[in-house]
């Protein structure tokens, strides 16, 4: 009897331990809710997904580089935290991609981080109440060589200010002191805006004659001795994070329609970002729920050439979302002629996709081309609209979007965005109107802010259609 007892003992102890792993293979594969099994207790919050991504709602690529005949700079930036994250990992890139026939470049000397911290604020302003030190291998001083992409700090846990993750919806302020080597040194910078946030700073000063004050130190930077020089921009980091749930999270690649251009942040919420891409971070309008990490491969002026051949640098923050968009094409067209759309843009494009597509995992979807037209009375009645050369019916633009089409009925694309929000519905090689001058574009090429937030709302339902 006693055997026997005994042998029944162990098989039970077996049967629970197989049912534990069973379990936890389970958990593994995000199809168990978080029990106790045998001897052990599984949770879905032990199981965060091992893969970085971007986790904020804005994230940009630079589009230059500057110099202020001085060495040092200080930067004081928002994020918006859009995915439940158990950590953060900031990213710098030393290169940038200038438009208008230019590409990428790296920069032309190393950077000095001097000191990075991140600060939250209690109350989704630039008001903080804690920090915590960024590091690099553990110190607080790291130099980022020139042409250096994905530049990573350490992880910096959520633990690191008492929490038990990073939330959703949570603001948090980057502090950083840079140096360059020498007063004609230059730092490349991004177009998010220093007023698109109160609180934010930009700032170059000689620390000869200005002292500034910790980045440690709670609060925007002060400093004694001459005022340093104010800028508009500034060289952010991307922000990554291990999500403890692998939500949709996407990226764009495109030109001045997707990014910044004619948006002068009416009707949203700049902290999050302004052109049509950025938009789509959050609900419709100044609405602060629905948050989507994002981020943004985009520049004024650019073309399907800016994001192939040498310059794919880019390309290493594909993995860091789940789905892209490609809006280009529309100065690879022009407003200069009629006639076929150029092959070497569909091959540009096809590239593009093909590079998103490379990566395991990752959707590729494209915004098709808008109207572009002049106008003989601001725009405010369809009749007195003419398409530009390039952009009437059958024309490139016109054969640009059916090659998309096709693209989506052969399965190269997962989704696409036709964009019907800006068009007239009865002539949709024209902008819609409001019977107001400049009622949806002051230029005939861009859409002004009210449009960005329609074009936003429509990207953002294609977003959400896309299975994951």
């Amino acid at each position: 009897m006693r055997r026997l007892l005994i042998g029944l003992i162990h098989a039970l102890l077996f049967a629970a331990i197989a049912f534990g792993s069973a379990a936890e293979a389970q958990i593994g594969a995000g199809r168990a809710p978080g029990f106790r099994a045998g001897l052990r207790t599984f949770s879905i919050a032990a199981e965060a997904p091992s893969q970085l991504r971007v986790v904020t709602t804005q994230n940009r690529m630079n589009i230059g580089a500057e110099t202020r005949n001085v060495t040092d700079s200080w930067v004081r930036c928002p994020i918006v935290i859009a995915a439940d994250s158990s950590e953060i990992v900031l990213s710098w890139a030393n290169w940038y991609n200038l438009g208008s026939g230019a590409g990428e470049f790296a920069g032309a000397n190393a950077v000095t981080l001097l000191g990075v911290a991140l600060e939250r604020s209690a109350n989704a302003s630039s008001t903080v109440v804690a920090t915590a030190p960024v590091t690099f291998s553990g110190g607080r001083t790291v130099t980022v060589p020139a042409d250096a992409n994905d530049f990573q700090s350490d992880p910096l846990p959520a633990s690191a200010f008492g929490l038990p993750k990073f939330s959703s919806g949570e603001w948090y302020w980057i502090k950083v002191r840079q140096q360059v080597p020498s007063a004609s040194g230059t730092i490349p910078y991004s177009d998010r805006a220093v007023v698109s946030a109160s609180g934010s700073q930009s700032a170059w000063f000689d620390p000869a004659v200005t002292t500034a004050s910790s980045v440690d130190t709670l609060g925007a930077f002060t400093s004694t001795g001459t005022a340093p020089g104010s800028r508009a921009n500034y060289w952010c980091p991307v922000v990554l994070g291990r999500p403890l749930v692998d939500g949709p999270s996407e990226g764009g690649v495109g030109d001045s329609i997707m990014t910044i251009t004619a948006d002068n942040g009416a009707n949203t919420t700049p902290v999050h970002g302004v052109g049509w891409f950025q938009r789509t971070r959050h609900d419709a309008g100044t609405a602060v729920t629905g948050l989507r990490p994002g981020i943004l491969a985009g520049r004024v002026g650019a073309a399907t050439t800016h994001f192939v051949g040498s310059n794919t640098r880019w390309r290493a923050w594909i993995k860091y979302a789940r789905t892209w968009v490609v809006g280009l094409g529309t100065n690879d067209i022009g407003t200069s002629s009629s006639g076929t759309v150029p092959a070497t843009t569909l091959t540009n494009l096809a590239d593009i996709y093909m590079a998103i597509k490379a990566v395991p995992g990752t959707k590729v979807g494209a915004a098709k081309t808008i109207p572009r037209t002049s106008s003989t009375d601001t725009w405010a009645t369809v009749a007195n609209q003419t398409p530009f050369p390039g952009w009437g019916a059958g024309d490139k633009a016109a054969q640009l979007n059916d090659w998309i089409d096709a693209r989506f009925a052969d399965g190269t694309l997962s989704f696409k965005i036709d964009m019907t929000s800006v068009r007239d519905p009865t002539e949709p090689l024209k902008w819609r109107v409001t019977g107001a001058a400049n009622g949806t574009t002051s230029d005939g090429t861009h859409p002004v802010a009210v449009t960005m937030e329609d074009m936003a709302v429509e990207g953002r339902a294609a977003f959400a259609a896309v299975p994951q």
